[in-house]
């Protein structure tokens, strides 16, 4: 986990009085800090690019050991058959049941909107029956 990660509050304390000084820099001094900023802006992109081919590595060798485990029969992560077709009931039945509760969700959003479309009707009745109109209207203003 990187510091940024652990401590988010951290990159602002570091990272808004270093803004202000690079802008304040920036605007007294131009031709010493703008070389700097040019220095900081290639230093930040080499190290993006750096971490980039470490994580590119990484997820390479992560792959290659996945394909090897799952390649290799003797390997306890090999699957037969029926392990396979067991899962593949399983998830069939998982989705039929989310199939279910988003059927029963819908069904509840459905019934919640009829609900308060009914409370719309009664109160425009009501307002109707007070003689109100259906618009409301503001009070104008009166300017000098």
């Amino acid at each position: 986990m990187d510091f940024a990660e652990r401590y988010p509050w951290a990159v602002g304390v570091f990272a808004v009085p270093l803004t202000i000084i690079g802008l304040a820099g920036v605007a007294l001094y131009p031709y010493f800090f703008v070389p700097l900023l040019l220095l900081g802006t290639a230093a930040l992109i080499l190290v993006e690019v750096w971490a980039g081919r470490q994580e590119e590595a990484e997820h390479q060798a992560q792959v290659a050991a996945e394909r090897r485990a799952h390649h290799d029969p003797s390997s306890p992560g090999w699957r037969s058959d029926e392990r396979v077709r067991a899962e593949a009931a399983e998830a069939r039945a998982r989705a039929a049941q989310l199939w279910a509760q988003a059927e029963a969700a819908e069904a509840r959003a459905q019934a919640a909107e009829a609900r308060a479309q009914a409370v719309e009707a009664r109160a425009q009745a009501t307002r109707r029956q007070h003689g109100e109109a259906d618009t409301e209207e503001f009070p104008r203003p009166n300017y000098p």
